[in-house]
């Protein structure tokens, strides 16, 4: 089964998460094929599902990732550099990854550290 399809079938849509390291909550919900995180009032985050499905093969064969981003930039060769440079994207968004990390520790495919530098590492 990949990533988006595991989101997908396990996680109901209105499901609450929380970022690992600010604790910041935020909102599942579910629109053909994306996952969109909702953040506050206004805020949509939408990830396709192409980027849900090449997680796996991007964190393979490697031991703890940086998840995200320092000073409002991506982190080189970290979770965030991935969806940042997903064809699927076209712009950068500097905390994408923290909620994504979530999503794949909720699902018990990533173990999390919750500190800074926030890192994962698939189990």
């Amino acid at each position: 089964m990949s990533v988006f399809q595991k989101v997908v079938k396990e996680i109901p849509d209105g499901t609450i998460l929380y970022t690992p390291v600010m604790r910041k909550p935020f909102e599942i919900t579910k629109k053909a094929d994306l996952i969109i995180f909702s953040v506050g009032n206004k805020t949509k985050i939408p990830i396709p599902k192409a980027i849900w499905d090449g997680i796996p093969k991007f964190l393979s064969g490697q031991d703890w990732v940086d998840i995200g981003s320092g000073y409002n930039q991506a982190k080189e060769q970290s979770l965030q550099e991935y969806i940042d440079n997903h064809p699927s994207r076209g712009t950068q968004h500097s905390s994408d990854a923290n909620y994504v990390a979530s999503v794949l520790e909720h699902l018990k495919l990533a173990e999390v550290i919750h500190r800074r530098p926030s890192r994962l590492k698939l189990k």
